[in-house]
């Protein structure tokens, strides 16, 4: 498979087999390597010590989405702003939409 400089993966799954995926990708953040590969393209990539996260939440009219971005570059200046995140049980405030 030829190394590709751009990867981009997009498919429909329980959300189980989401949650496996993003458990490998934050094994190979931490471990500093990640190799994708997927649609007859595969790409290596190696997150420094310091990442930046992006979050981006929004859920309307019975659709929600989760957007995480995980960028990275020789230097970072380290941040000590905080994300937290929960979880488990989901809120009943917060129930999705029927």
């Amino acid at each position: 498979m030829p190394e590709a400089k751009d990867f981009k993966y997009s498919d429909k799954m329980k959300s189980e087999q989401a949650a496996e995926y993003l458990i490998k990708l934050a094994e190979g953040i931490r471990d500093g390597h990640l190799t994708l590969q997927g649609q007859g393209h595969t790409i290596t990539v190696v997150p420094k010590d310091v990442v930046k996260l992006e979050v981006h939440a929004t859920r309307k009219e019975g659709k929600g989405e989760l957007e995480l971005e995980v960028s990275w570059k020789e230097k970072y200046v380290f941040s000590a702003k905080q994300l937290e995140v929960e979880a488990g049980t989901a809120n009943p405030d917060f129930a999705q939409d029927s």
